[in-house]
Order: structure tokens, then C-alpha cells, then sequence
């Protein structure tokens, strides 16, 4: 089969991580992949053996124009059996492509909040040109029928997929992290992992995190990521007097080192999609705590904490009860929660039902 995949850009973010590894184990299985990124960052993820165009579509009419008729031109030679896209820009750009292109088209959106009112309507209007649209959960798909941006029913739920081969504890790894960074044995070490944008809400995680301090001496927090909010960060860290305690390690390729190093992610966000750190997390055998801020609590089930978005002092209180836990109990619940990615969540799983997808369409 041959599937030509759509993506805005290709940045540190959990659908772009997710898009990266449905094109790698497309691949792996055979498949004939191509993959475009409209805005032309592809260096960020690691892609295995794809056809990666990237096209530096700007805001302005000849550009999108341009691109418009390269990327249709590109399409029509290559021939796909499917086109699949991903996000908000790269979903609408498909969709008036398909209006020239006689070629399935899916479409996925991938959180609960893709924009305001002009680009649910957007959606709404286009829906038509599309074949088949995804979301990641049910509280995601949900929203988007609240707002009117697709019809009732008529847009379907494919969870992100984890690939646990990769993404499973390690020891070794655990303590050269620690050792490196200066975490002692017995330091419970919380890391959260995602861009620094405003809808991650650090300030939110910032805040339960001084409050954890005041209770709790022997803990410490990693962020993995970096974004247009790392100033007001680093200023709230200052303000906070927690600046000893937490370090920015930014754009990292061994997250799940440092998930293995960690004992706890926090995950803060006002609003998600699925939550897909808290899967990668989960089946590197790691406690959780989330916010219910859209898919998280699909992802976690009862195997982790979750509280209300933008509730530092709950977020804290969750935090406090994680690192309570003996060692024993932390164990026993990584476990658990390993085995309920690997059950519900695995990549393979995953991309079983994306082919069957393509196959019927």
C-alpha cells in the first residue's frame, strides 16, 4: 500500500512523535511511505527510511499557492492509495486538495482543542471533502462535536500507540541519569515532558511542585522541553525559590532515560488530546499524575492520579501521595500500568487499526 501522510511541521510535540512512528512502522511492515511537512521543520524527531518533503509554507497567498500546486503536482506523480493527514493546517490543506486529487483521504485531529470558533467552523464547512476523521479520545471527539465542527457520529476514535519495545524500564539508564544529574537514592524525582506553550500549563505544575517542597525536602523536578513560555518560567522558578530543586534540561532524544531515571510524571495541561507522555510513561513501568484535561483519564484508567486542571493545590496533593508511596507500592503500580499500555496502547495494536482503515477506505 502506498500512504502519503500530511503533518504541519514536524517539531517536538505528541503528534508529531505519534505521526513519526506510525510512517517508521508503516515502513517497517512494507508499506510505501511519503510524508510532507507544509511548514518545513523535519530535523527535531527520528524518521526511518521515509520520503520526507518539506515545503516552507508562510502566511501569505502566493505561498500557499506555491505549495499548494508543488505539493499537488508531487501527489499526483506519486500516486497514493490513501492521503492522511494530521492537524488542524495540514487537515484543511488536505481537504482542498482532495477536491483535485481522487484519492481517500483521513483526516485526524489530535486534541480537544484545535482552535477557536473560525477554525471549528472551518472544519465544519470541509468536512465533507474528507473521507474519514479521527481524534485521539473520546473526550476529544466529544469536543469537537460540542463546537459543530463535525457532524454527530460521524467522527471516530484512534488512540496514539506507544512502541513498547522501546519504552519499557531500564536500570542501567536510570542510574547513570541520576548519577549524572546528582539525585540521590533516596530523592523521589518528578519529570514532566512537553513543550513550554501555555496550554501545558507549567505554571500550574510550578506551583503544586513549591508546595510538594514545603512538605517534602528529598524532591526534585526535571522538565524536558523548551518553547515561548521558557522565560516566564524561569522568572516563576526564581520568584518560587525552587530554582535548586528543578532543572530545565530542554529538547532532549532520551526521553525515555530520563522517564526511567524519574520515579513520577506529572503531566499539568489545561487541555489535551490523549496525554501521550502518559502512555510512554506508563510503560517505562512510572507512576503518574495528570490533570483531567481531555483524553487523560482514557490513558490512565485507575492506574494513576488524576485531578481538575489548573488546581495547583490538588495537583500537589497528588504529587505528595505519589511519592509517599513505598517502594513496594510504586512497583506494583508501574506494573499495572505497563501492562494496561501494552494491552490498550501499544503501537501495534495502533497501526493494525490504521491499515484496516486504509484497506477499507
Amino acid at each position: 500500500m502506498r500512504v502519503a501522510c500530511i503533518i504541519t511541521g514536524l517539531g517536538l510535540g505528541g503528534a508529531e512523535t505519534q505521526v513519526c512512528a506510525l510512517v517508521n512502522e508503516l515502513r517497517r511492515r512494507g508499506h510505501d511511505v511519503l510524508l510532507i511537512s507544509l511548514t518545513g521543520n523535519t530535523a527535531v524527531l527520528p524518521l526511518e527510511l521515509i520520503d520526507v518533503y518539506s515545503f516552507d509554507l508562510k502566511k501569505s497567498p502566493l505561498s500557499f499557492a506555491k505549495s499548494f500546486f508543488d505539493i499537488y503536482r508531487l501527489l499526483k506523480a506519486w500516486r497514493p492509495d490513501v492521503v492522511h493527514s494530521h492537524m488542524f493546517h495540514a487537515n484543511i490543506f488536505a481537504r482542498l486538495l482532495r477536491s483535485m486529487l481522487r484519492v481517500p483521504l483521513v483526516c485526524t485531529a489530535h486534541s480537544t482543542n484545535e482552535g477557536g470558533s473560525i477554525r471549528m467552523a472551518i472544519y465544519r464547512v470541509t468536512q465533507w471533502l474528507s473521507d474519514y476523521d479521527t481524534n485521539v479520545s473520546v473526550d476529544a471527539v466529544n469536543s469537537f462535536e460540542s463546537k459543530g465542527a463535525v457532524r454527530l457520529g460521524t467522527m471516530h476514535v484512534v488512540p496514539n500507540g506507544v512502541d513498547i519495545s522501546h519504552f519499557h524500564f531500564n536500570l542501567k539508564s536510570r542510574n547513570e541519569f541520576r548519577e549524572k544529574w546528582g539525585v540521590a537514592d533516596d530523592e523521589f524525582c518528578f519529570v514532566a515532558v512537553g513543550r513550554m506553550e501555555p496550554p501545558k500549563d507549567y505554571p500550574n505544575l510550578l506551583r503544586a511542585f513549591a508546595q510538594v517542597l514545603t512538605s517534602s525536602a528529598k524532591v526534585k523536578l526535571f522538565i524536558v522541553g523548551d518553547g515561548s513560555c521558557r522565560g516566564n518560567i524561569e522568572n516563576l522558578i526564581d520568584e518560587l525559590g525552587v530554582s535548586s530543586s528543578v532543572t530545565l534540561l530542554g529538547v532532549r532524544r532520551d526521553v525515555k532515560e530520563v522517564m526511567c531515571a524519574s520515579d513520577c510524571l506529572v503531566l499539568s495541561s489545561s487541555f489535551e488530546g490523549f496525554g501521550l507522555v502518559l502512555a510512554e510513561a506508563m510503560a517505562c513501568s512510572r507512576l503518574v499524575v495528570t490533570t483531567d484535561c481531555g483524553g487523560t483519564k482514557q490513558v490512565v484508567g485507575d492506574c494513576g492520579y488524576v485531578v481538575p486542571p489548573m488546581d495547583s493545590t490538588a495537583l500537589a496533593s497528588a504529587m505528595l501521595s505519589a511519592s509517599r508511596l513505598s517502594p513496594q507500592s510504586r512497583k506494583m503500580q508501574g506494573e499495572v500500568g505497563r501492562d494496561r499500555v501494552v494491552k490498550q496502547f501499544s503501537l501495534d495494536a495502533v497501526v493494525d487499526k490504521w491499515v484496516k482503515i486504509y484497506e477499507n477506505l
